[in-house]
């Protein structure tokens, strides 16, 4: 690598099975390929006995020999500040292990540059929660970038297609993001034939737990019932369980283009001192009957997008197959029975999201609607990206419940909202105002941001005082919050200071 630093946005997508990186070049998105000459890193850290860390595939191949050392699928742990995975007595957080991911990512585009690359867009799902997605921003922080943006997924997907030289795609866009260990299902009104393109998003919904490796579990159950041992659980075993997993992910993805697959492994492991094998036949049927929960489970998240959003399938213009899990038949079947609508497959479902961030890095007007993250030091943006507030923005009452004042998916230019509250106590003087952001009826299970305590309320009898409690989400994304006692003085202003939509740089 040249002492050079690249004036272009490296664009990555941070997924939980696989991460992909992307540049603009030619005003065309363009996937860059890592140093072992793969499109796709696996998102796998192995820490070796003596010190070293692997990243991608070597600790992917690393994994049955090292399986107390070996973390995939960080991304689910994103946004757990209890959790942490311990390897000789050293703790490693998810913002570290994804940090490494990242970390490999970025030395891969340098070698491939020939050049240094300080500025950075990473994806996430739209529906992960702030905390996630300011985690997510830290590991880019922690890997070495100068500057990181994130945008979410749906987002960058529908960029992809919408800047693609010759590509049509304009009007209500419904984009289907199934990946490894996510769902996101956007509604994104596109209209491309103005001077300034503009994507609004309408509609994000999802489920932050559910996932191809869903699927893979489903297999790998199945297969360990058809493994010949007494007793033990073959799956309590670490090596026996990893050899199972990649079967599974295997039988997979040869499922999704043949109607039946042949497991076979000579070695599992041990059980019992004794080796075992599998050799046995997977049929496509089988394997449909096993998902089948989580097939209702995606139909359920089309259904609740579609019906947020107030369309129909004479409504949408346009379906976007994204991530690795829309290639298994029955995923696309369930989407097109869901919309009425041919989902679109015109680009690679696995590459699609980090060639929408390279887009969204160079390319996106960082004015658009209160959307600050595109325009990068100054980059000229040319398109309009606005997008929602994935969750719902509120207080906690007194009985523990949660009362929404911005409802969730509210555009960012009209986020704001009034509600009145009053006291529980004869002459209570102070008043605690809790803000939190989910959409559970128990305030505690989602996530809090913030409290502010109102102070100066004349004494009165409990339920007297008037107090006026208004949430209004700026232009930066900060929530503001103000409360008033109607019949006194008493006043209270703060913010929240992280961005609630968790796309942008903290105040």
């Amino acid at each position: 690598m040249s002492g050079d630093t690249s004036e272009k946005t490296l664009g990555i997508d941070l997924g939980t099975t696989n991460s992909g990186m992307a540049i603009l070049e030619n005003d065309e998105p363009q996937m860059l390929q890592n140093n072992e000459g793969d499109d796709l890193t696996p998102s796998v850290v192995s820490f070796g006995d003596d010190g070293s860390v692997d990243v991608g595939k070597r600790a992917n191949s690393l994994a049955a020999e090292r399986p107390g050392r070996t973390k995939r699928e960080i991304k689910l742990e994103m946004g757990n500040e209890d959790y942490e995975f311990v390897v000789d007595g050293t703790e490693h957080s998810p913002v570290d292990i994804s940090a490494e991911i990242l970390g490999k990512i970025k030395r891969d585009a340098e070698d491939y540059l020939r050049a240094s690359v300080s500025d950075v867009v990473i994806t996430v799902p739209a529906y992960f929660s702030s905390d996630q997605k300011r985690n997510t921003k830290r590991a880019g922080e922690e890997a070495g970038f100068d500057s990181v943006e994130l945008t979410n997924e749906p987002t960058a997907a529908a960029l992809a297609y919408g800047e693609k030289q010759g590509q049509e795609i304009d009007g209500t866009t419904l984009v289907f993001d199934f990946g490894g260990g996510t769902l996101d299902v956007s509604i994104i009104e596109i209209e491309t034939d103005r001077d300034v393109p503009e994507y609004e998003v309408k509609v994000a919904e999802g489920n932050n737990e559910l996932g191809g490796r869903d699927f893979d579990r489903a297999i790998m159950e199945h297969l360990a019932g058809e493994l010949d041992v007494d007793g033990a659980d073959p799956l309590d075993d670490p090596e026996i369980e990893e050899n199972l997993r990649k079967a599974a992910e295997d039988a997979k993805i040869d499922l999704s283009t043949n109607e039946e697959t042949e497991v076979v492994k000579s070695y599992l492991g041990i059980v019992d001192g004794e080796p075992i094998d599998i050799d046995t036949t997977l049929t496509r049927g089988t394997f449909e009957g096993l998902i089948a929960d989580e097939l209702d489970a995606v139909r359920d998240e089309i259904t609740k997008a579609m019906d947020d959003a107030d369309v129909g399938a004479e409504d949408l213009d346009m379906v976007l197959l994204v991530g690795g899990s829309t290639y298994v038949p029955a995923v696309r079947d369930a989407v097109e029975e869901e919309t009425g609508v041919e989902p679109e497959r015109s680009r690679d479902p696995d590459q699609v999201v980090a060639e929408g961030a390279a887009v969204y890095g160079e390319k996106v007007n960082i004015e658009a609607g209160g959307q600050e993250g595109g325009d990068i030091e100054g980059k000229p943006g040319d398109i309009d990206v606005i997008e929602v507030i994935p969750a719902s923005l509120g207080t906690r009452l007194h009985d523990g419940s949660f009362d929404p004042i911005i409802e969730g998916n509210t555009n960012l230019g009209n986020a704001h909202g009034t509600e009145y509250y009053s006291t529980v106590e004869d002459n209570q003087t102070v008043v605690t105002i809790d803000v939190y952001q989910g959409e559970d009826p128990v305030a505690e299970n989602n996530t809090k941001l913030a409290d502010f305590r109102l102070t100066g309320i004349p004494p009165m009898p409990a339920g007297k005082p008037q107090i006026e409690v208004t949430f209004y989400v700026d232009e930066d994304g900060i929530l503001q919050v103000e409360a008033d006692e109607l019949t006194s003085d008493a006043e209270i202003e703060g913010e929240v200071t992280e961005d609630i939509t968790g796309t942008k740089d903290e105040a």
